[in-house]
């Protein structure tokens, strides 16, 4: 990945292939899909940079901790700060839910991160429901095993907007 929109085409194409995962972390291409996070213009290589992101963490607590390690959680809770189109603020929720079910240490990064307050803001009414539905699914992975992060989801006022 040189860091070229273009090129993101082909690391999603190799993300959906089960087995390359783990030869993806070691390759470094976590760090490298990162600036892609930050990039303006077109959508579609922000959305597939977040969808690779989380097509690589799926399914392995080992590799969503070298994601983490590797910068991963910051930009992506970011993402939901900003006036992303909602398209990528829904895959950036949902792979902040993958990385919240994972180590109590990832998900005490995630609330660290302040991501319980935007996660909250995003269940408003006149969100797109599966915005909604992913951040409630990271609330619930954040409160859970943790009287801290309970206590983080409570304080941004997240029980009163799940249960609307």
């Amino acid at each position: 990945v040189s860091g070229l929109p273009g090129t993101i085409a082909d690391v999603f194409n190799l993300t959906k292939r089960d087995g390359l995962e783990q030869a993806l972390i070691d390759a470094g291409v976590i760090p490298k899909l990162l600036p892609m996070l930050n990039l303006k213009g077109s959508e579609e290589p922000l959305r597939r940079a977040v969808h690779s992101i989380h097509n690589i963490v799926c399914g392995s607590e080992g590799r969503k901790s070298a994601a983490a390690k590797a910068g991963a959680l910051k930009p992506l809770v970011a993402m939901l700060d900003k006036r992303a189109p909602v398209s990528v603020q829904t895959r950036a929720a949902d792979c902040i839910r993958v990385f919240a079910s994972s180590s109590p240490a990832i998900r005490d990064e995630v609330c660290a991160l302040g991501a319980g307050p935007t996660l909250v803001s995003k269940l408003a009414d006149g969100q797109a429901k599966d915005l909604q539905a992913n951040c409630a699914a990271c609330l619930w992975n954040l409160a859970t095993g943790s009287n801290d992060r309970k206590d983080t989801v409570v304080a941004a006022k997240g029980v009163p907007a799940l249960v609307r």
